[in-house]
């Protein structure tokens, strides 16, 4: 009987490992892999005509579950250092993060940032969409008030 047993969890011990094995090979493959064609990305953000001198631009796509963030310099340019999968991305701009108030004495200078609306920090609300294609993908944003 003991033998019985031990045969049982043998058994039940082996398809349980080759469940698992089965499940992550076919989940691996279901993911956009390096085979995925990518999209090198960089451009302009612009208020009115005029560069977006700070701040972060994002760019979302919940259809791949996948995002980035990359910061606007004084120029208002931007360039993503790394290419991204090609698709649709939503867009949002934010102020650039005040600094961490626990580190120094001084108070976080105040920072205006009208040139950057409200609506353009969501995603939801920017109304912004990228769709970047596979190469270079040169994007500009001018944001109205």
């Amino acid at each position: 009987m003991n033998r019985d047993l031990y045969c049982l969890r043998t058994e039940s011990s082996v398809f349980v490992k080759t469940l698992l094995i089965s499940a992550i090979t076919l989940f691996a493959g279901c993911g956009q892999g390096a085979n995925s064609p990518l999209g090198e990305v960089s451009g302009t953000v612009t208020f009115q005509g005029k560069p977006v001198m700070e701040g972060e631009i994002s760019f979302y796509s919940a259809a791949q579950g996948i995002g980035t963030k990359i910061p606007i310099d004084s120029s208002g340019h931007f360039k993503l250092p790394s290419p991204i999968e090609v698709g649709d991305y939503k867009v949002s701009i934010m102020p650039p993060p005040l600094p961490d108030p626990s580190i120094g004495s001084q108070l976080p200078p105040k920072r205006d940032s009208a040139s950057i609306p409200s609506k353009y920090r969501s995603d939801s609300l920017s109304g912004l969409i990228a769709s970047i294609k596979q190469g270079n993908n040169e994007l500009s944003f001018d944001l109205k008030p």
